[in-house]
């Protein structure tokens, strides 16, 4: 990751979108790879600072905003005191998940948002309006950027679960109007489709690499 970010950063010092690297192997494509997470806003750092003082930055600052945003939470969604949603946060912040892949960051970089995510979709589903759709896709849309395809998928599944669940806690009286009905379905709507036009950026090209990686070469995919 450090070479990735570095080679990143003297990229964008010379004026440059790094599609290709030629230091790889014979050359290989770098934004196609997910995990160099080249448009994920938060690591503009790695350009502003020195690479190695970035890394301790950024895990500072992506265990900070997790620990908070769990904070709130369980302040809102759960009704926890105040000491309860503190002590919530903490334990989420610093849980040997975050804690022991803080050296491959972008696992880090996307279950941060997941408090976010599922905050969001609390609101979305509970009183969907366009402004909170588009909230949720864009939390979304940024996980799909922070690099790790595979842990925002489980984030990504876990917040449809919630929303399911919040749907059928309701015991169907929302399909009984229509009005709330066509709410709840514009607001989901806007949400996948401002995830889907934020991520592309990088799901469109690692999509593309992905088919000639070594897994789908192999005709059974894992």
């Amino acid at each position: 990751f450090y070479t990735w970010r570095s080679f990143t950063a003297d990229s964008f010092h010379h004026g440059y979108l790094p599609l290709w690297n030629p230091h790889q192997f014979t050359g290989t494509p770098f934004v196609a790879n997910g995990q160099s997470a080249v448009f994920y806003p938060p690591n503009i750092l790695f350009t502003l600072m020195p690479v190695w003082a970035a890394f301790g930055v950024s895990a500072w600052l992506h265990l900070s905003l997790t620990g908070c945003v769990m904070y709130l939470l369980l302040r809102r969604m759960a009704s926890r005191s105040i000491p309860a949603a503190l002590l919530g946060g903490i334990i989420w912040q610093l849980s040997t998940w975050q804690v022991a892949w803080l050296a491959l960051p972008t696992f880090l970089c996307v279950s941060t948002w997941l408090p976010l995510a599922l905050l969001l979709t609390h609101s979305a589903v509970t009183k969907p309006s366009a402004l909170r759709g588009a909230g949720l896709g864009a939390c979304l849309g940024l996980m799909l950027l922070a690099g790790h395809f595979q842990i925002w998928i489980y984030c990504f599944l876990l917040c449809a679960a919630y929303a399911i669940t919040l749907l059928v806690s309701t015991r169907g009286t929302w399909l009984r109007n229509r009005k709330a009905t066509a709410g709840v379905w514009g607001t989901v709507a806007l949400a996948l489709v401002v995830m889907a036009s934020l991520g592309s950026a990088q799901l469109l090209p690692s999509l593309e690499l992905s088919r000639m990686s070594h897994r789908a070469a192999s005709g059974a995919p894992t």
